[in-house]
């Protein structure tokens, strides 16, 4: 799968009027097509000022050029459904590291959050964007979901930005992740659910487990002696 990355260019030494110099190379996306096409170098220094490649990519560092190579000019058509793939691929994707039961959750949910952003380009969605979708798919507002689920889908959305900035896909830093922490200028959601605790008795616990066939059965003694999450438990083998 093509992705574009977060690039560190390369140095090359080029002959100008002023003598011997250093230029960082780059690909840049060409507007009209989205392609990825090699930008106009940018201008380092004489190599007499920077005689190594060493001290020439510390110039690049002081002069701000990776930043500017990879500016959101330069990776915005980068769609969130590559990201979401890139996670998702079985060799170099986070999603398959998890439990059967885990990885079926986080994959629902991400195909929610792809189904709504799949085509927009990952580093145009907003934060604000992102809360006005979560709000709309909550059940106080006439959608489908508690606000538990909502948080899990924000959530979802919020570990695809994650893998794409660790695996250098697109720029790092909280901006970058329209779907972040509330505390880091994501989505505002509800975290209270409206789910109440029911209180079960030994009596009853027992004539459940007795209508239950043998395989429920098991699972429901293994949940309750072990506190383990039905999704860990359903991943058993």
């Amino acid at each position: 799968m093509a992705t574009t990355r977060f690039q560190k260019g390369s140095l090359k030494q080029v002959n100008r009027a002023e003598g011997r110099t250093w230029v960082l190379r780059y690909l840049a996306t060409r507007p009209q097509d989205g392609k990825r096409v090699e930008g106009t170098p940018l201008l380092v220094g004489l190599v007499s000022a920077f005689p190594t490649k060493s001290s020439a990519k510390q110039r690049v560092v002081s002069l701000g050029l990776l930043e500017k190579i990879n500016s959101p000019q330069q990776t915005t058509r980068l769609a969130f459904r590559q990201i979401a793939n890139h996670f998702k691929h079985p060799d170099n994707g986070e999603l398959h590291d998890l439990g059967d039961g885990t990885q079926e959750t986080l994959e629902g949910n991400i195909q929610h959050c792809i189904a709504r952003w799949g085509d927009a380009p990952a580093l145009e969605i907003r934060a604000l964007e992102v809360e006005s979708w979560l709000k709309s798919i909550a059940k106080d507002n006439g959608g489908k979901y508690e606000w538990s689920t909502v948080g899990k889908i924000r959530d979802a959305m919020s570990v695809v930005y994650q893998h794409a900035q660790r695996h250098e896909i697109v720029p790092a830093g909280a901006e970058y992740n329209p779907a972040r922490a509330r505390k880091l200028g994501g989505p505002k959601i509800k975290t209270k659910s409206r789910y109440t605790a029911v209180r079960v008795t030994p009596a009853q616990i027992t004539k459940m487990l007795e209508n239950l066939p043998l395989l429920q059965r098991t699972m429901v003694i293994l949940c309750s002696l072990t506190a383990i999450r039905i999704s860990e438990c359903i991943g058993l083998r």
